[in-house]
Order: C-alpha cells, then sequence, then structure tokens
C-alpha cells in the first residue's frame, strides 16, 4: 500500500497498545517518503481488548524519543520497530487540548 506523501496515515481503530503497534509495523513501510503517520488515543486502552503486560504504545514511542531506540516488553516487537529506525526521519509525542493532565495522547511519524 503506497500512501500520498500529503495523505497521513491516520490510526483510529482500537485503540489496543498491540493493535496500534501491530497497525504501525505493517502500514508504515509502505508509506511513501515524506509521509505521515498519525497515531491518536495513546492514553486511551479499552480493557476487553488490552494485553495485560504489554508496553504502551505512548510508551514505545517516548522511549525512541528519549534514547533514540524503541524499548518494549516484547523483544520481537522491539527489534521489529528497532529495525524501522532507518525509516523515521522525525518522531513527536504531543498531549491532545481536551486532556491537559494527560501527556503522549498523539504520536506524529514522519517517513524518512
Amino acid at each position: 500500500m503506497f500512501v500520498s506523501p500529503s495523505s497521513p496515515i491516520l490510526d483510529d481503530a482500537s485503540h489496543a497498545s498491540h493493535h496500534q503497534q501491530n497497525a504501525f509495523l505493517e502500514l508504515f513501510p509502505g508509506l511513501r517518503s515524506g509521509g505521515l503517520y498519525v497515531i491518536e488515543d495513546l492514553r486511551w486502552q479499552p480493557g476487553t481488548y488490552e494485553k495485560q503486560g504489554i508496553t504502551k504504545t505512548a510508551r514505545l514511542f517516548r522511549s525512541y524519543l528519549e534514547t533514540g531506540a524503541f524499548k518494549h516488553s516484547d523483544q520481537g516487537v522491539e527489534s521489529a520497530f528497532n529495525a524501522m529506525r532507518p525509516q523515521i526521519s522525525g518522531c513527536f509525542v504531543f498531549k491532545a487540548k481536551y486532556m491537559l493532565g494527560t501527556r503522549d495522547q498523539i504520536a506524529v511519524i514522519h517517513k524518512r
């Protein structure tokens, strides 16, 4: 799948961390250079879908911002994300104005 750089991919699916992470691993490689990948609702995971003990997506991207590497409780997922580092030219994590007391609600990742 290829998306025009002017048309970002917006992940607005189940909001479960493992779903967000699997979607990113599947879709980001097909995004054209210069494209944006957006994940919203990083801090709202439904209990019925969320796997216990999995690294939250907000924490996963925060670890990348703080250390330059992805850290995950599952070594396979961590390796898959770190293999994508050469494709990422920038990553930003924002809080949304409707939940000012909560950080890291939206991630925007730019494809190299």
